[in-house]
């Protein structure tokens, strides 16, 4: 199971997803079952629905707080030569 947390107005939403098949197992609002008015759902809705793509999407940063990795990497798209060549 993976547990991902949002703030939303102030409140704390915690989205529990099934390992297997990341379906949502539960959402809590501040550590109460999920109950809010049709005008709110969609704002909720909306952040359960994000929570769902984070959990599809590959990571591309590490765990580290504080803490951002560049790992260099050889590109064409500022060589100047190349662009030369092209024109």
């Amino acid at each position: 199971m993976k547990t991902i947390c949002y703030n939303v107005d102030g409140k704390v939403l915690k989205i529990t997803l099934r390992g297997e098949d990341a379906s949502v197992a539960e959402v809590k609002l501040d550590g109460k079952p999920l109950s809010v008015s049709p005008e709110e759902m969609q704002r909720y809705a909306a952040v359960i629905s994000l929570a769902l793509i984070e959990d599809e999407t590959i990571e591309v940063h590490d765990e580290e707080e504080g803490r951002i990795t560049l790992n260099s990497q050889l590109s064409s798209w500022a060589d100047v030569g190349d662009m030369f060549n092209r024109l």
